[in-house]
């Protein structure tokens, strides 16, 4: 508050407000004494004048002569305030719920001054009633209520930066944002310019807030990984824009009920692609998140040497750290190597996806074809698509040029029997070897067959990039493709039917025609042959990939899925031998011998996870446990979270089993949905950011909370740290001029972390 001003009135003169006074009297009569004259001082005696804080409606409402009366809308700022008409008095209802110790507000006030309510909240006893349960929910509606219009100033900024991050736009657009919310007159933006030569609609106001809610990201992981009793480590890597390499790392956790998450962790510069370099990278963010190795119980990965290899690989290396730890090769990656083997022994289809490849290339040449056979698919009302390629790297790329190529057979084939207008002779031997490539029955036939096959593999491949993926589906839903591949050796699918009455013979000409369109016959005797092959290929394949044997699918007993199937000694065998395989790798001592760089012999040791004796009498007490209570099965970890609510003291060793099956790396696709985040962010107009930089981009834009409400932002305790005043310490220092920015960025990085 500005010091008190002195007003010297001297003979003759007359205070204006007085004037003013003097003249209102004569329009309306208004009880109570005047303010004082200068009759009423001597002369040269100096009268104190203070500006007025009360706002219009309380001068309005609050003064009917020198008594002030309660103002309704403090209910509205204060949820806690009630009020007696009888008594004319105030009353806190939470101290009075409460039972705290007399004070004002228990007893009842009759200060009706806002200040006097303001005074309450911080007393003792209203801070010590508001700790119990009851009140807390209460108190977050108050601070929501009484948000200032600077914080509210603050919170609309935020909300900008989290739009903009998630939209990949660049923090140095801020300032257009800020300039685009004053002209669309968004609610209190204008504080944010707090004069003439101090704003805070910087580029470093943006950069700040991204930093905090980075932090926000930082804290919340933490908090997850410390609770969690086991954690799986997600890494992969690759190569940016900006020819750097880069490395990938999630984790998943699972906290006490049961419930699984995987998060974003960093995304880290790597100086090689060793998994000398990778391991240690991964061992120095989980040692600063303060997670110790005998945590880690297993390593997502993409099957690369470099990260499975057990003597100088990730692998290896951490399980030096944690023999008890397993490698988990990501089954959708392990699917798209079987798909891509498969077909490296079938000439046939080596030869079909190099056409696909062509094709690609030949319309991406030329304008002037895609616009032609755009035309084409216009006039014959089919679906206008354009050619798509086949990246090596991408798991469903080659069904989505397989679909495209299917669904434009016509145009296509339309397009390629017309005449060519381009007079380049090597245009023209170009599309001539496109014709002889696709205007043939080999290429139709296989068009038709692939169309059946693919899209099996594809939906198995899309369920295995689902976020949580429940553990026991993964062996049902392999072995219900392996059933659909080896059906369709027999049996024609649905594309091969309608193959029969699209691929015609003219009984004229005796050409071979498919829906009206010349086709050459094939050169071989029958296309089925390296159909069958395939086929054969690709489930050989899925069966090796994906054995009986390994850890990952014994894991599928803790289920429960067909136990009311059972009973008797039926019931007592089912799932033994599953139980057995993971009793054999955590229910005993696991030791890794390993040699150093000069060769010394280490071995390290790790105790046993879980007691096997008491572990099979668990799971013989659970199989009864679940069929008796009913317990629905379709769900691992709606199952299990069941279990952990109402049995965990009875079942303590399989309950470490299904953490351990909860957070299972099975996947790597959050990987690589991460690496297309990053390439959004690190453009070619952007890619010399700054790794740090774009490492808070991409804890906002990948862990960042959607909700952009005034709960999100209590939420995560930034609001918290805004004074009272906007211009004399705004917590974010991104004014244009430098105030207190040191100050503010560690006032608002220490209130939110607690300390």
């Amino acid at each position: 508050m500005p010091p008190k001003k002195k007003v010297c009135v001297g003979k003759g003169q007359t205070l204006l407000s007085d004037f003013v006074k003097k003249k209102d009297d004569t329009d309306s009569q208004v009880a109570g004494p005047s303010a004082p004259s200068e009759t009423d001082a001597s002369e040269g005696e100096r009268i104190d004048v203070q500006p007025q804080e009360e706002t219009q409606e309380e001068t309005q409402e609050t003064k009917v002569g020198a008594t002030r009366k309660f103002v309704q809308s403090w209910f509205s700022m204060f949820p806690w305030l009630s009020y007696s008409k009888e008594k004319e008095l105030m009353f806190c209802t939470i101290c009075q719920e409460d039972g705290v110790a007399s004070n004002s507000f228990t007893v009842g006030c009759s200060n009706f001054r806002k200040s006097a309510l303001a005074d309450h909240v911080r007393t003792d006893d209203h801070k010590k009633a508001l700790l119990t349960p009851v009140h807390v929910a209460n108190e977050e509606k108050c601070q929501v209520i009484q948000m200032t219009n600077e914080e509210h100033a603050i919170a609309q900024a935020i909300r900008a930066v989290h739009w903009m991050v998630a939209e990949d736009l660049p923090l140095a657009k801020f300032p257009s944002m800020v300039s685009l919310m004053h002209e669309f007159k968004v609610e209190d933006v204008d504080k944010l310019n707090v004069s003439k030569t101090v704003s805070y609609a910087s580029r470093k106001t943006a950069y700040e807030i991204v930093e905090v809610l980075a932090d926000a990201v930082d804290a919340k992981a933490d908090a997850e990984l410390a609770d969690s009793p086991v954690v799986t480590v997600l890494a992969d890597e690759t190569t940016d824009i900006a020819i750097k390499k880069r490395m990938g790392i999630y984790v998943r956790t699972v906290d006490k009920h049961m419930v699984p998450k995987t998060r974003f962790l960093t995304n880290r510069h790597l100086d090689s692609g060793t998994g000398q370099a990778m391991t240690t990278d991964i061992l120095a963010e989980m040692k600063s998140r303060k997670v110790g190795t005998n945590k880690i119980v297993a390593l997502g990965s993409d099957g690369a040497p470099a990260m499975t290899g057990k003597g100088k690989g990730v692998t290896g290396l951490l399980l030096r750290e944690n023999p008890h730890m397993i490698n988990v090769h990501c089954v959708a990656h392990r699917l798209a190597l079987c798909t891509s083997q498969a077909a490296q022994d079938v000439p046939a289809l080596q030869a079909y996806q190099e056409t696909l490849t062509s094709l690609f290339y030949y319309f991406k040449a030329s304008s002037c074809r895609v616009s032609a056979l755009e035309k084409i698919q216009e006039l014959l009302e089919s679906p206008q698509l354009k050619m798509k390629e086949v990246h090596s790297v991408r798991w469903l790329s080659f069904y989505n040029a397989l679909d495209t190529v299917f669904r434009s057979l016509d145009p296509l084939l339309t397009y390629l029997g017309h005449a060519d207008r381009s007079k380049d002779p090597k245009a023209i031997g170009l599309k001539k070897k496109i014709v002889l490539q696709i205007a043939t029955q080999k290429f139709v036939v296989l068009t038709h067959f692939l169309m059946d096959v693919i899209p099996v593999v594809t939906t198995l491949n899309q369920f295995f990039q689902k976020e949580d993926i429940d553990l026991p589906l993964v062996k049902v839903k392999v072995n219900l493709c392996l059933s659909d591949l080896e059906k369709m050796k027999t049996t024609p699918g649905q594309y091969q039917t309608l193959l029969s009455s699209d691929l015609t013979r003219d009984p004229i000409s005796d050409k071979l025609l498919y829906k009206g369109h010349e086709v050459t016959g094939c050169r071989e005797t029958d296309p089925s042959s390296a159909i069958n092959s395939f086929i054969d290929n690709l489930i050989d394949s899925i069966k090796t990939r994906f054995p009986d044997t390994e850890l990952l699918s014994a894991f599928g007993c803790l289920g429960m899925r067909p136990v009311s199937l059972f009973s008797g000694d039926a019931l007592e065998q089912w799932g033994v031998e599953d139980l057995d395989k993971l009793l054999d790798h955590f229910g005993k001592e696991k030791k890794t011998m390993w040699q150093d760089d000069e060769r010394i012999e280490h071995t390290s040791t790790s105790p046993p996870l879980v007691d096997s004796a008491v572990c099979r009498a668990e799971f013989r007490e659970l199989k009864q446990t679940v069929i008796s209570q009913g317990y629905p099965k379709d769900s691992f970890v709606s199952l299990w979270q069941l279990i952990a609510k109402f049995h965990r003291a009875a079942f303590p060793h399989l309950m470490k089993l299904a953490e351990i099956a909860l957070v299972l790396p099975v996947h790597t696709a959050d990987v690589e949905r991460g690496f297309s985040a990053q390439n959004n962010i690190l453009t070619a107009k952007r890619n010399r950011l700054l790794t740090e930089t774009q490492n808070m981009l991409l804890k906002q834009k990948i862990e960042g909370e959607k909700e952009r409400d005034d709960q999100y932002l209590f939420d995560i305790d930034i609001l918290s740290c805004c004074p009272p005043v906007l211009g004399t310490s705004l917590p974010l220092g991104g004014g244009d001029r430098k105030v207190s920015e040191s100050h503010s960025e560690t006032v608002i990085k220490s209130r939110y972390k607690g300390s």
